[in-house]
Formats: structure tokens, C-alpha cells, sequence
């Protein structure tokens, strides 16, 4: 997923917006420094430079057992209250609030603009935004592991588990003892509860007592830790797309659980997708496909993201990794019961092998990108440190691959079913890490746990509101309402969002996870009486009814014109709205039709509406789409479209869809035909 701008507010006689003291080097309208506690801070841009903020560090602990093992530094960036003026700085100041990312890898900084979105302007105006990258990423003594950081090394197993293994033991070479002593062993230091140790110190360092946290999906690992190394020191804590950090399975049962619903329930929720087929037999459908693909992987040429045609090969493993990947990536859910659909029945392969090449450009195609955007290396550091392994990371490699295969064979059978469980845990290790560790370097010091052993998780009953989506496969809500459970009722609530996917706020298009945040951290007193309900009205993920091959097969639109016109509406409709929907995925401005043709898209002058030209696009085979559609989002576009069907004479159509259904337009006029959106 999967990512800091907004105006600065200090000024010269800015003097308070924290617990800790604050003062400018001179009296400019930006300075170039602040003073906040005993750190001296200077003006910076963070977030690839887009953001304007304050950046600081500190020296930590590499290991705070020994001192021996001497200091990595811990960066941040820091957003003073927008309204934090000589006039305020009299009034009780505001809880600080720190935003900690996810993978892990991600570094904090990195989402910053991400961040002051979800809060909005009036929350910033009165509190300060604290972002600390976690040892690794970012400004904290980053993690760049090559060739693990390029898709090389991370698009082949054997290949993987090289550049994780070299990782792992480069970092045990890279940090020297005090005094130039030996190498410290540095691979198992690179864990959450050091990371919480490294934040306390960025705390105390600026003069915070307690602070409001925020995390999303890893971050909210991050927050439980937190909460349980230092709950003196949060005011109030928010966990977006809850990732349990005690009592996690190292199986991740509820993965596929979720899974085996979530498609069930896509299905049922599209008026396409449920008129089309039984909602409740998509999960069978996909044991269909599976059984096939294990029998005979399919092979052809697709698309890629990039507009050019290569060689696809969707076999067991790419089914594994498609399911897993509609945690958080709407587009299986939206695509993958129709495609499994015309495989089984007709035999039709392109919009499977269509919908394989985008998934791994687009969910794995984040390999080749910086570690200053994501780090392989921290990612793997945290998971075989932190996460429970099948294995003992105290064992050499050779012996944790043995213990790894023994415990696939005695695992129940359909325990992940309709996969099997060697099919199942051979999912990409960026995924779920089920044997990549066996690679990295074994442990040598003292286990570290992410959440201090036989002590409550909220022990000083701060307020926790948690958020998971009732689709996210990858942090299923199954683990946030487990979290509810050992926090309590009367400090915790829970709240799930449907028809969402991993990220309930963070870059979601229905803000309705940004205002229930929103709403809490200015207030976490209304807890338990904030309005949420807006969680249950979130629009369903519009899944496909079908990819039909040609105009016969077309299910026509409703409406009182004769049949054939409401099937070219039918061409004309599907062919916009997935040009749409893969605008999202492509990189460039340029794409192919299903079957044929070329998408062009560019943005118009007030950049507000997105527009793709669709040339001679092939829907079905013996049809041709034309025209353009522009929209601001993909639930509300308008589009002019000429279909032609083969040995007739074309039909001019206007659309527009907003919200849940498209209506047609002819000569200026409303046609009678009425459809689902796309």
C-alpha cells in the first residue's frame, strides 16, 4: 500500500505549543529554526520534498541492553500548530499528535501530507503533528540492502532469499562496538519495542509528556507497543486497519477466513456481479479455478501497467497471491469472480491474464522503488524479529527450513482450503513472511517482544479506537475486535467499515474513516458516543457481472428502447468505467482495451477531472468503443461514446454516473435505459 504540505505557522514570538517549551532564532515569519525542549530544529521538506516541516534527531541505543554497542540515529519531522502565535500561546496548549506508518518499512515522514489530510485543517491549527521514522526507515539510520531493494532479487524465491540472507548479515557488519571494537550483531536490533524505546526518547527530547497516537496497519503494531512499554505517556491512541501484536497466529488463519467471505460478500453487494451469478458460490468459483490452475496453468500475453504486451503465466501461485493481494487492493474483488467465470465456462483467458499482470506490476511492482520510500531491509528485520515464526530464529538456517516443512506436513490438511497449505504459505513474503526468515540471520540476543509479557495492554485505561474493514484480508477485523477484547469494553471500541479493504482513512475515497478519526482525536472524550454510522453506508466495491467475448453475450441494459441499443449502452458503459478503474493502476498516460484499442489519459487545465480518449477499444470482440469519459472520482463520471458494432452502423451515447447507477443520454435527451455504475 501502499505514500507532509500544509502552512507553517511559527512565528517570531512563537513561544508555546507543546508541554515543551518553544522558541524561534529570530523573528522571522518562517524561521529557519525552532528550539522545542532541548533540540534545536531546522526548516526542511519531507515527503519527497513536498511537505514544509521541521526536521530533528537524536542519538539512541543501537541496543539498550549495552552500551558497548554504541548509537544509530533516530530522525523526525515536526509540524508546529498552525495557530501556535504569541496571541495562543497563553492557552492551554493541545496534545501533541504522532502518526506512525506501516509495512513495516515505510517511514513516517514519507505520509506526513497523508496525515494532516485525515486530521484537516481545523485539528492542525491547534495541534502540533509529530512524525518519528522507526530505526531503519527513512531519516533513522536507514536500511538500503542491495540488491534486495530492486525487483532482481524480489521477484524470484531463490533469488529472494539470497538478498534477504545477504541483508541480514550485512547489517551484523555494519555497526562496530565502542572503543572500535567487534561487530555488533544488529539483525535482531531492529525491533518494535526498541523502536517505541527510540520514540520515549524523541518524547522527552522535545519536551512532550503525553501525546495522542495515530498508526495505520503496522503503525498500530507499533501503537499497542506503545501502549504497552509506556502508557503514562499517551493521552489517546487511534488504530487504523488494527494489526494484533498479542496473541498474533503464525498461521494467519483469519486471513483466508476473511478472504472466503469477502469475496462472497463483493459479490453479493454489486448489482452486476449478484444479477449476473450466485453471490454465494464465488469462494466455490474460486476452488473451481484452483483446482483447474493446479491442473493446467494458463500462459499468454497481457498488458503490463507500463501499455506493453508480455508474457503472463497465472498458475496456483498467482491465484494464491491475487487472493491475498484483495486485502488491500480493490481490484480482485472487483475483477476476479468474472474472470475466474470466463475461464471455467468459456474457456476466456484474457481477462484473467489481464488482471494477474496488473496485480503484480501494481502490488509487487514496489521493488524497484528507494529505501528512503520503503525498505526491504527494515521489513524483513521486523518480521523475522518480531513476528511468530513456524520456527525457532534461535536455530541455524539449514535446521528452521527443516522445522518450517515438518510443521506445513502435520498442519491440517484444509486448513486453507481450496489451497493447500505448501500452496498456501509459498504466498509472497511481503505478504505474509511464512518462511523467508529462515534466511535471515539467526537470533543471538535476548527475545525483545513488541508488548511487555503478563501486563494489560492499556494499563492507565487511555482511549483506543479501533478501525478495521470488513473486506482487509491482510489485517482482518477478526484481530482488531481481539485487541477490543483485551483492552475492554469501557476504554476501546471497535468499529468495522464495509465494503472496505486494508486503510479504513488513510488515502480512502469515502472519508468517512478520516472523519470518525478526525472526530475522536479532537474530542476522545466522545468515544464512545461519536457518530460512526457513516461506517455502514460506505458504497459496495462495483464488482463485474462478466467479461462477455462478444455482442450476443452482452447483458443489456434496462430500459424501454429495443434490445440491441441497451447492449451497446451495455459495451459503452463497461468500457468506460474500466478505463477508469484502471487508470488507477497504469503508470504513464497510456493503456490497451481488454480486447484491443488505446486509452489515452490526461488531466484538464484546473486539474479537477481526469480524462481518457478511448480509440477503437474492444469491450467484446466484434464492438468498438470511441469518445471520453472524465471524472474526479471513480464514483461519479460523465462520458460521450460512439459504439460500433461489426456490420452496423454506430450509436452515439451520453452517460453519467454518480453514485450507485448510470443513465444514458441521445440527442441531448434522457433515454429510458437505466444501469448499475461500473
Amino acid at each position: 500500500m501502499h505514500r507532509l504540505t500544509g502552512p507553517l505557522a511559527a512565528t517570531a514570538a512563537l513561544l508555546l505549543v507543546t508541554t515543551g517549551a518553544v522558541s524561534t532564532s529570530h523573528a522571522a515569519t518562517k524561521p529557519v529554526t525552532l528550539h522545542v525542549g532541548s533540540l534545536t530544529l531546522h526548516k526542511c521538506r519531507i515527503e519527497e520534498r513536498t511537505v514544509a516541516a521541521y526536521c530533528g534527531s537524536i542519538q539512541v541505543p543501537l541496543n539498550y541492553n549495552s552500551r558497548r554497542d554504541g548509537t544509530i540515529t533516530v530522525g523526525f519531522g515536526w509540524l508546529p500548530a498552525t495557530a501556535a502565535t504569541a496571541a495562543t500561546a497563553a492557552f492551554a496548549p493541545a496534545p501533541t499528535l504522532v502518526a506512525e506508518e506501516g509495512g513495516p518499512g515505510y517511514p513516517a515522514s514519507g505520509s506526513a501530507g497523508d496525515y494532516q489530510v485525515i486530521l484537516g485543517k481545523a485539528y492542525l491549527r491547534t495541534h502540533n503533528m509529530l512524525v518519528v521514522d522507526e530505526r531503519g526507515t527513512g531519516l533513522s539510520s536507514l536500511i538500503d540492502c542491495q540488491p534486495l531493494q530492486t525487483s532482481a532479487a524480489t521477484r524470484g524465491t531463490p533469488a529472494l532469499r539470497h538478498a534477504v540472507r545477504a541483508c541480514g548479515r550485512s547489517l551484523n557488519h555494519t555497526f562496530r562496538r565502542t572503543g572500535g571494537g567487534h561487530f555488533v550483531h544488529a539483525s535482531d536490533l531492529f525491533t518494535t519495542a526498541n523502536s517505541t524505546r527510540d520514540m520515549a526518547r524523541v518524547l522527552n527530547a522535545l519536551g512532550l509528556e503525553t501525546v495522542d497516537l495515530y498508526g495505520d496497519s503496522y503503525g498500530t503494531y507499533f501503537a499497542q507497543s506503545f501502549m504497552s512499554h509506556f502508557p503514562q505517556r499517551l493521552h489517546a491512541v487511534a488504530l487504523d486497519s488494527a494489526y494484533e501484536a498479542r496473541g498474533l497466529d503464525p498461521w494467519y488463519r483469519t486471513t483466508v477466513q476473511t478472504a472466503r467471505h469477502a469475496f462472497v460478500r463483493a459479490c453479493a453487494r454489486s448489482a452486476a456481479c449478484a444479477h449476473a451469478t450466485s453471490p454465494r458460490h464465488a469462494w466455490r468459483r474460486i476452488a473451481r479455478l484452483a483446482r483447474s490452475l493446479r491442473r493446467h496453468p494458463i500462459a499468454g500475453r497481457a498488458p503490463g501497467l507500463d501499455n506493453k504486451l508480455g508474457p503472463v503465466r497465472v498458475d496456483i501461485h498467482a491465484l494464491v497471491n491475487i487472493v491475498n493481494d484483495a486485502g488491500y487492493d480493490y481490484d480482485p474483488n472487483r475483477q476476479l469472480d468474472a474472470a475466474a467465470r470466463a475461464y471455467l465456462t468459456h474457456g476466456d483467458r484474457r481477462p484473467l491474464l489481464r488482471l494477474y499482470a496488473q496485480d503484480k506490476g501494481y502490488d509487487y511492482g514496489g521493488a524497484d522503488t528507494p529505501a528512503t520510500y520503503f525498505s526491504n531491509g527494515q521489513y524483513f528485520a521486523i518480521s523475522c524479529s518480531d513476528y511468530p515464526q513456524l520456527f525457532d530464529m534461535r536455530d541455524p538456517s539449514k535446521q528452521r527450513r527443516r522445522e518450517f516443512r515438518a510443521n506445513v506436513r502435520r498442519y491440517p490438511a484444509h486448513a486453507f482450503a481450496p489451497f493447500t497449505v505448501k500452496e498456501w504459505t509459498n504466498v509472497d513474503p511481503f505478504i505474509e513472511p511464512y518462511h523467508i526468515c529462515t534466511s535471515w540471520p539467526r537470533r543471538v540476543h535476548r527475545a525483545d517482544p513488541p508488548v511487555v509479557p503478563h501486563t494489560p495492554l492499556d494499563a492507565t485505561h487511555v482511549p483506543v479506537l479501533i478501525l478495521n474493514g470488513d473486506l482487509d484480508s491482510l489485517t482482518p477485523a477478526a484481530g482488531g475486535a481481539h485487541i477490543h477484547r483485551q483492552i475492554g469494553g469501557v476504554d476501546s471500541r471497535h468499529i468495522i467499515a464495509v465494503n472496505t479493504v486494508h486503510l479504513v482513512a488513510v488515502d480512502n475515497p469515502h472519508h468517512c474513516g478520516e472523519s470518525i478519526i478526525r472526530a475522536y482525536l479532537t474530542d476522545p472524550s466522545t468515544l464512545q458516543t461519536l457518530d460512526a454510522s457513516c461506517a455502514t453506508r460506505i458504497p459496495a466495491v462495483r464488482t463485474l457481472g462478466a467479461f462477455p467475448q462478444t455482442f450476443a453475450e452482452v447483458t443489456p441494459v434496462r430500459g424501454g428502447v429495443p434490445k440491441q441499443v441497451r447492449r451497446l449502452a451495455a459495451v459503452a458503459l463497461a468500457a468506460a468505467g474500466d478505463a477508469v478503474h484502471r487508470f488507477a493502476y497504469v503508470n504513464g498516460n497510456r493503456d490497451r482495451g481488454l480486447r484491443g484499442g488505446r486509452i489515452r489519459y490526461h488531466r484538464t487545465k484546473d486539474h479537477f477531472f481526469e480524462v481518457a480518449h478511448l480509440v477503437d477499444v474492444r469491450w467484446t470482440r466484434d464492438t468498438t468503443v470511441n469518445g471520453h469519459v472524465s471524472w474526479h472520482s471513480s464514483q461519479h463520471a460523465a462520458g460521450q461514446l460512439s459504439v460500433h458494432r461489426s456490420g452496423h452502423r454506430p450509436v452515439k451515447l451520453g452517460v453519467i454516473w454518480k453514485g450507485r447507477r448510470a443513465i444514458f443520454f441521445r440527442h441531448d435527451h434522457v433515454t429510458s435505459m437505466r444501469a448499475p455504475a461500473p
